[in-house]
């Protein structure tokens, strides 16, 4: 065999083995996920590297390598199951792509698998087991390093590391995951090297199952407590995948795989209020199984089932430590959410079943046939290109989102905004972007408006008037394009009811679009208490209590141990001339608040005041009526009648402003204002309503 077609071969032996081990490690501080944006980038970069190499090969050599083993079967099924619902179900095709496990994910493993993979002989097998026996370890170190603070004090300027459940694979779950599918391979291979007297093997091996157990044992004491308040309960998870089978698109190919937060806020039931987490959003269900079978629907369940059959296809002929090593893959995908490092070391688990080999096929071309075979690596080269072209594209723009959240957090409103802009412009079909670019420029506008007061200023001038204008139209064009992007996308609906409710006292009209904008935020998702609580701030700014009376109604009966809705009651009673209902409704805020709190002091000097209104009669009505428990709550806030800023006269936008108009194409990447007002960091991010959280991306938390 020539030389160079023996290179090849061990470049894409290399590229294979190395892929899978290294994904658990990967990662990279320049996107603002630094782990499975980047795993996801690397799995895809490695797939379309292989298959270029590859056809270069395949027209040297004259004959096509591949292996149609059962690994390849099982993931190519998937990523055929999950492109039908890509196609169908998914409205933002770009952001479903981007999904670290979603179809692209599994078609890339795919080409590794069954281009790559053919080049997987035992030695490689050998090599990529103990390369994962490396990999788990230094998994194990990293874990036992930050649960005694040893990374802190070795490199204190990294704040990360000061985080105990910090860990290159992304999240603990994750990481715990890896060490357990490798632990049974590493105990079988000390057996067999204690058997086999040898003596190295067996050296390396036993120290290195002892620091995985440690690793591992570690990291488990520190995620079960906080499973309760970071994992989404299978009770909703279940309830939120009933709910999205009523629907026949929903039942056979899902929501699409960008859309599992819009199922959530659909689906999940009122009980849901009454969990620790009732507050957090999640973007990924209980488990593997449940978040393909709400994302992509029967197909996309049928096709895990068939996945999960090829993984133990010929187990038996296997070791016992292999076995076991599978046996706790189908528990990782029932049992644990959905992660790219998780899917990979699977996967890498198939590769070294031992009849993987013996699948290889080698097909010889005839001469006659050669033709064809440029034909091929030109596609290769296509496909290499575009996907290169739009990699690029992708990356580039996290990481130009990514540095403006830095120059948020650095107060720099200039380069905040200006590298926003230019995310947009380079990938303007992410939500996110456009939700943390609306919510930059209503930060700078409201910084503008607010000198107003400020040092014996008494109005704008012409021209901050027409940059307020400026910004306040961009915020609500971003908005809108958000929810162009992803009509089901809450939080979209949210920032842009957000928006108007900010600007009220700057815009004319904006309080009635805010009331449009809150009322589809509450139709999509309608069980969540906070929603109705805003919306009724927003009726409370148009003086109609009766209509704000019914909301906050509305949110105690979904959220009645929130003590803020109950406060916000009693203002609206108060406005409507109703002592009684007021004092009961101070009276249950104040039994929930914690005791000798400013928030408590507030409330009791309150409900002396109204209750020096009542009757005696009506006390002690009063006095015989019982609240809820007291729970953790936020802090209180007083009802806005009088939105801030205020601009005299008010700018008008006209309609084009309003919810129901169409958006506006992104802005040129060369921007016409420079903005020097710097944005508070929160203001970057997607920020839910007030008093709910977001949860953390996948490769956060535990």
């Amino acid at each position: 065999m020539p030389k160079v077609i023996i290179a090849l071969d061990r470049i894409i032996r290399g590229l294979t083995v190395g892929l899978f081990a290294v994904i658990p490690l990967f990662f990279l501080p320049l996107t603002r996920d630094f782990f499975d944006t980047n795993k996801w980038l690397l799995t895809c970069v490695a797939a379309v590297v292989i298959l270029l190499i590859w056809s270069v090969r395949t027209v040297l050599a004259r004959d096509i390598t591949f292996s149609p083993s059962p690994a390849a079967a099982g993931t190519g099924l998937l990523t055929l199951v999950l492109f039908l619902s890509f196609l169908i179900a998914s409205r933002n095709r770009v952001e479903a792509a981007m999904v670290p496990t979603g179809f692209v994910t599994f078609a890339a493993l795919t080409l590794v698998i069954f281009f790559g993979g053919a080049f997987v002989n035992r030695g490689a097998q050998t090599l990529l087991k103990w390369m994962l026996f490396v990999t788990s370890t230094i998994l194990a170190v990293i874990a036992v390093y930050l649960f005694f603070g040893i990374g802190k004090l070795m490199f204190p300027n990294v704040s990360y590391l000061a985080d105990s459940l910090w860990t290159p694979a992304g999240n603990s779950i994750a990481a715990m995951s890896v060490m357990l599918l490798t632990l049974p391979l590493l105990v079988e291979e000390t057996v067999s090297a204690y058997r086999k007297k040898a003596d190295m093997n067996m050296t390396f091996a036993s120290v290195m199952t002892l620091v995985v157990i440690f690793g591992s044992v570690l990291t488990l004491v520190q995620v079960v407590p906080r499973i309760s308040t970071n994992l989404l309960p299978l009770s909703t998870a279940w309830a939120v995948l009933l709910e999205m089978f009523k629907t026949p698109v929903g039942l056979l190919f899902g929501v699409g795989a960008e859309n599992f937060l819009a199922a959530f806020s659909a689906g999940r039931p009122s009980a849901y209020n009454a969990l620790p987490v009732w507050n957090i959003r999640f973007t990924v269900s209980s488990s593997m199984l449940l978040h393909l079978a709400t994302t992509a629907g029967l197909v996309g369940t049928a096709g895990l089932f068939v996945f999960g059959r090829n993984l133990i296809t010929g187990w038996k002929t296997g070791h016992w430590g292999l076995r076991v090593s599978f046996i706790l893959a189908l528990l990782l995908i029932l049992l644990t959410p959905p992660n790219i490092t998780v899917l990979v070391a699977i996967v890498a688990l198939m590769l070294l079943k031992p009849h993987h080999t013996e699948a290889v096929k080698t097909i010889s071309v005839p001469d006659q046939a050669r033709q064809a075979l440029f034909g091929g690596i030109g596609l290769a080269i296509l496909i290499f290109g575009l996907s290169a072209f739009g990699l690029y594209k992708v990356y580039a723009a996290e990481h130009f989102f990514y540095r403006s959240l830095l120059a948020a957090q650095a107060n720099n409103g200039t380069d905040t905004y200006n590298l926003q802009n230019r995310t947009v412009n380079t990938n303007p079909y992410v939500t996110q972007y456009h939700i943390t670019f609306a919510q930059t420029n209503l930060a700078l506008a409201n910084g503008i408006a607010s000198s107003v007061g400020q040092n014996d200023k008494q109005t704008l001038t012409e021209e901050e008037r027409q940059l307020v204008s400026r910004l306040i139209q961009q915020s609500i064009n971003e908005g809108k394009l958000a929810i162009n992007l992803s009509p089901g996308n809450i939080l979209a609906w949210e920032t842009l009811a957000g928006v108007y409710q900010n600007i009220a006292g700057v815009v004319t009209g904006a309080d009635d679009w805010a009331i449009i904008a809150y009322q589809q935020a509450v139709r999509l998702d309608p069980v969540n208490p906070i929603l109705r609580l805003n919306l009724a701030g927003s009726y409370i700014v148009k003086q109609d209590f009766p209509s704000a009376l019914q909301q906050l109604q509305l949110a105690a009966a979904l959220k009645p141990d929130l003590a803020n809705i109950h406060y916000n009651l009693a203002f609206v009673y108060r406005q409507m001339k109703d002592p009684l209902r007021e004092a009961a409704a101070l009276q249950t805020a104040l039994a929930l608040l914690p005791a000798g709190s400013a928030d408590a002091d507030r409330v009791t000097k309150e409900l002396e005041d109204a209750k020096a209104k009542l009757s005696a009669e009506e006390i002690a009505v009063l006095e015989g009526q019982k609240a809820a428990d007291s729970g953790v709550q936020s802090p209180l806030s007083t009802p806005a009648t009088r939105p801030e800023p205020q601009i005299t006269p008010k700018i008008d936008l006209g309609q084009e402003a309003s919810p129901q108009a169409q958006a506006q194409p992104p802005l040129p990447p060369e921007p016409t204002i420079t903005p020097t007002r710097a944005p508070s960091p929160a203001a970057t991010s997607a920020t839910p309503s007030a008093g709910t959280t977001q949860v953390p991306p996948e490769g956060e938390g535990p």
